[in-house]
């Protein structure tokens, strides 16, 4: 789907289904596609793949996706592309990671400039979905299952969703 129809005529038909998929609990095999996709040579191939995975993120948060494996060279291969639509959908992709992991993931972008680090340090983070997540289905059963408590279950899934994802245990927890 994201090789032949992200980039094509069905983009967002490709976009919905991929959101679809992420619903049904395979959000793990989505993201390798994205990220096999945003390291793809063609342009709009990579365009599109940035892009779907920027969507996914705001649609679902953070909560359905390991943002750990999402690998510094594709990313910084989106943002030295070429082609301009690349480097924005990139930088795009980019602003959703650090708004749910934080600055701390910019000392992996090895022989990346640090002026250039500093420009995408300064640029405003993405909007977080003020409608509220997407869920997943194992998160809607989780809902179901909780009966009267089910709307305090599907808050603390959105905000885990929200919730930036902390990558250093130094940083969670607190000196004594």
């Amino acid at each position: 789907i994201v090789e032949k129809h992200a980039a094509g005529k069905c983009s967002e038909r490709a976009v919905e289904a991929l959101l679809r998929f992420i619903e049904a609990g395979a959000s793990e095999a989505v993201q390798a596609a994205l990220l096999e996709g945003a390291a793809h040579k063609v342009p709009k191939t990579a365009k599109a793949a940035a892009k779907a995975f920027s969507t996914a993120l705001h649609a679902f948060g953070a909560a359905p996706f390991e943002l750990k494996a999402v690998p510094a060279p594709t990313l910084v291969g989106l943002l030295e592309h070429r082609d301009k639509g690349v480097r924005d959908e990139g930088a795009a992709l980019v602003g959703y990671l650090r708004l749910y992991r934080g600055d701390g993931f910019f000392k992996d972008f090895k022989g990346y400039s640090e002026e250039k680090i500093g420009a995408l340090k300064a640029a405003p983070l993405p909007l977080s979905n003020a409608e509220g997540f997407r869920t997943t289905r194992a998160t809607a059963r989780q809902v179901a299952t909780a009966g009267a408590d089910g709307a305090a279950v599907l808050a603390q899934a959105q905000a885990a969703a929200a919730a930036p994802q902390v990558l250093d245990r130094r940083v969670a927890t607190p000196r004594r």
